[in-house]
């Protein structure tokens, strides 16, 4: 102790506990294989943990190499355990160089030594976490039940050491004030206290260093002041790993006092109080997930049943299509809807947002585009209204990608237009044809879009996806697009559509999880070919 820190004054000082180290000596069969390496060898074989290797006779005890790694060389990828140390036997034979044979056999015996205590070490980590996989079930009346827990914890943490009150004081969430916020032995008038200043409160700012300060005698100190009158106290942190949430007060009527054992018994009950206190934010943060998944889920059933189910019942002609969002709510949509006049309206469209926010806005312009699909005679004129839309119906700052086609089953012609980071591609007669978008909708008010006619021919295949379709790459880093789903279509052209956009789908499920942040949607209409009559 300081010479200058008053006797009635002591701060116990909470020293870092050593790290876990497996053990060599305590695998079984350890001890006889020593024993039978040093009768076939002549040397002595020893684990020491937590060492590096120094000498030529030390040899260095790692984890594996990584799966991913090249290297066999230990390194920061390959933690160290310690070294294998070997001793002649013979005292004659200290300072003669390890014969090669010997040295080979206690290398491969690091080895596999470090490979078993890689093995025992990532056992106790993962036990440890499945500790912690318990199910958190709120109390029927979790407040009050919370409040009795803490009073009972503050009950025994007193009583254990003999003391008349105890008290749990916590930060508010600017850190600049200490509330009482539970306590027992306590008048109740307590509670309705003001809050104490944290910079004038030293003891508290101790504690929280991670110290237990012990107030021996109270009458004799001026500075460290018991927040509640009392000859003695102690005062001790509550905080987690990462975060102090406040302090724990002990108080006695009587100067004296406290052992190590008290301040440890103290120190259990001020444990026990975080575990109580984190508890609750873990359930509350639990709860509030729940209903958050129950939520989303929610909101993605609606968002398939939104989707078009049942196709067009026109002759010769096939439509199919998917949206693939995986876990998260889609932000991209594919649709058709027959007119009265018997032509089918064909729209993908995606918003350019991520999580909820792309998924509204995806809504909005599926809104959009059936409320204005009035204007069914002309495309472009349909994509300038659903971009005014779009722009008055928001801040400026919502973007979106859209693709509109109008067909006329009897005749085979296609009038379509498109806006942002949509693509079509038409296989059929002697080319290709490329339709794709530049400027979004939503980013200019006086933005025209223009009109293209195409005819799909018989056997004719039109596909229409979004971005996120062309952009996927496989996990090795290669594109989707032009490596796995155009290769197929030519093979495909003779299944019908359902079968296809399958294909398509299945070949699409191959993108890498990091290629995959947003959803994707394709639609596949294609016309059956002409039918020629046999004499």
């Amino acid at each position: 102790m300081d010479p200058s820190t008053p006797k009635y004054l002591r701060v116990a000082r909470e020293e870092p506990q050593a790290p876990w180290v497996p053990e060599a000596s305590k695998i079984s069969g350890w001890r006889q294989l020593s024993r039978s390496f040093l009768e076939l060898t002549g040397y002595l074989l020893r684990f020491l943990p937590q060492e590096n290797a120094k000498s030529a006779n030390e040899i260095p005890v790692a984890a594996p190499p990584s799966a991913a790694g090249d290297s066999d060389s230990a390194g920061p990828s390959r933690p160290t355990f310690g070294v294998l140390r070997l001793d002649a036997a013979e005292p004659a034979s200290h300072d003669a160089p390890i014969p090669s044979p010997v040295r080979r056999f206690a290398e491969s015996l690091a080895d596999l030594l470090g490979e078993l205590l890689s093995v025992q070490t990532a056992l106790w980590e993962r036990e440890a976490e499945l500790a912690t996989a318990i199910p958190l079930v709120p109390h029927a009346a979790e407040e009050r039940h919370l409040a009795e827990r803490l009073t009972e914890v503050l009950r025994a943490a007193a009583e254990s050491v003999s003391a008349r009150a105890a008290a749990l004081y916590l930060l508010d969430e600017g850190t600049t004030e200490l509330k009482l916020r539970a306590a027992w032995g306590l008048p109740a008038r307590r509670m309705a206290a003001p809050p104490r200043s944290l910079k004038t409160a030293l003891a508290d700012l101790e504690a929280m260093l991670g110290h237990a300060v012990v107030l021996e005698n109270t009458q004799d100190l001026t500075r460290w002041q018991s927040p509640e009158p009392a000859a003695s106290a102690v005062c001790l942190p509550i905080a987690g790993p990462t975060t102090v949430l406040g302090t724990l007060w002990v108080f006695c009527d009587q100067p004296r006092s406290f052992s190590d054992r008290h301040t440890d018994l103290l120190e259990v009950a001020a444990g026990r109080i975080t575990a109580e206190l984190e508890r609750e934010v873990a359930l509350q943060t639990a709860l509030e997930a729940a209903e958050l998944r129950k939520q989303l889920e929610s909101a993605k059933h609606l968002q398939r049943s939104q989707l078009p189910a049942v196709v067009p019942l026109l002759d010769d002609w096939e439509f199919a299509g998917w949206t693939e969002s995986g876990d998260h709510l889609a932000g991209s949509f594919h649709d058709w809807f027959c007119g009265v006049d018997g032509r089918v309206l064909i729209a993908v469209g995606d918003a350019a947002a991520s999580s909820v926010e792309a998924a509204i806005t995806s809504a909005a312009l599926r809104t959009a585009v059936r409320s204005h699909a009035d204007r069914r005679g002309d495309v472009g004129k349909l994509m300038d209204r659903v971009n005014l839309t779009v722009w008055t119906g928001s801040a400026g700052d919502q973007k979106a990608s859209l693709y509109c086609g109008l067909l006329d089953p009897r005749q085979g012609s296609l009038r379509a237009s498109a806006a942002g980071a949509v693509h079509a591609l038409l296989l059929g007669g002697k080319r290709a044809r490329i339709c794709s978008g530049e400027t979004p909708l939503g980013l200019d008010p006086e933005t025209r879009f223009a009109e293209s006619r195409w005819t799909i021919p018989p056997g004719g295949l039109l596909l229409v996806c979004n971005s996120a379709v062309r952009r996927a790459k496989d996990n090795a880093d290669r594109p989707l697009w032009e490596t796995r789903l155009l290769p197929l279509l030519p093979t495909l052209a003779r299944q019908p559509a359902k079968i296809v956009a399958e294909r398509l789908r299945d070949a699409f499920d191959e993108a890498s999880p990091e290629s995959r942040d947003r959803s994707a949607s394709l639609v596949i209409v294609k016309r059956a070919e002409r039918k020629t009559a046999k004499i």
